[in-house]
């Protein structure tokens, strides 16, 4: 039985032990995942999923600044997750997926098989706790970005149809002049930087919470500062950050998320020590971060900076 197979049957067989086991974890608008899911993930680039989706957007967002990102949302629900979940499509206004955006709308209300980069990002986080494995209803309100803090973004693979032609600069085919201004480095990563985690755990379950931090897309400048760790969906690269001028912004390095096959896991994988390279990034919460810090039986440990960079572009 395939990985995927056995996390989705995992989290099938939860039921009211789910309840018992999470109840004593509970508080305002922090994320409850499943151990054993974690360990599937925390070394992991991508996540491959059955997508069931409830809701597509009538297009991409436009380009412009920050969130107008250009990207194509989409919500559903699957047996791998079992959370209140998202999937984009990144550089949506590509010519290169058009077609892949019609059959997302084409397939509406169906469940298609789906890979991409996970996230799980403190961004649109609801008042009320979210517990993997209890039932995920259809959005009602805001159908395509419903309250949520795990995502697929950017998705890699739609219904076998591969889209890592969206790994590049965030760009408009229809009108090449249509800029793409990312929010400056030194304000999203000062955000990221304040942005601690309070982490529980027990034998079954990880509580995590967060403030809710904003910032999508930033553009920065990374130093390669560590050994390229290759997993079999791509590779992770520790380094250093700096703005567009060069200044320090951290005072450790991160970990950069690399997609396998994509111009930046190119570009970034092969550099040496020292490299700097101008990227486009993506936060999410580093979870190998928190299962190292944090053990069965440890609760409201606070863990700052635990947050890696996916790279969705190297700028040249």
């Amino acid at each position: 039985m395939s990985a995927r197979s056995n996390a989705a049957a995992a989290l099938t067989a939860t039921g009211l032990a789910v309840v018992a086991a999470s109840a004593m974890l509970h508080a305002a608008g922090e994320v409850l995942l499943r151990n054993d899911f974690i360990e599937l993930l925390r070394n992991r680039v991508t996540i491959d999923a059955d997508f069931l989706i409830d809701a597509v957007h009538d297009g991409p967002n436009r380009i412009g600044t920050s969130s107008l990102d250009g990207d194509l949302h989409v919500a559903g629900r699957s047996p791998q997750v079992r959370l209140p979940m998202v999937m984009e499509l990144a550089n949506g206004r590509l010519n290169a997926v058009a077609g892949v955006e019609q059959q997302m709308t084409q397939n509406q209300g169906k469940t298609v098989h789906v890979s991409g980069v996970w996230r799980l990002w403190m961004e649109h986080k609801s008042v009320k706790a979210m517990t993997q494995g209890k039932k995920v209803v259809p959005p009602t309100k805001s159908k395509t970005n419903p309250k949520h803090v795990f995502e697929i973004h950017p998705m890699t693979i739609f219904a076998g149809t591969p889209v890592l032609e969206t790994f590049m600069p965030v760009r408009n085919d229809k009108d090449p002049s249509n800029h793409y201004d990312a929010t400056a480095a030194a304000t999203a990563f000062a955000r990221y930087e304040k942005a601690k985690l309070t982490v529980s755990r027990t034998a079954v379950f990880t509580s995590i919470n967060g403030p809710q931090t904003p910032f999508n897309y930033t553009e920065f400048i990374l130093e390669v500062a560590g050994l390229r760790q290759d997993v079999p969906d791509g590779a992770f690269v520790d380094a250093k950050i700096f703005d567009l001028q060069e200044h320090p912004l951290v005072s450790d390095p991160r970990r950069m998320v690399l997609v396998k096959d994509t111009r930046p896991a190119t570009k970034i994988g092969t550099a040496a020590l020292g490299t700097r390279i101008r990227v486009l990034g993506i936060p999410r919460i580093n979870l190998n971060d928190v299962a190292r810090k944090v053990s069965a039986g440890q609760k409201g440990i606070v863990v700052p900076g635990a947050y890696e960079m996916i790279i969705l572009a190297v700028i040249e």
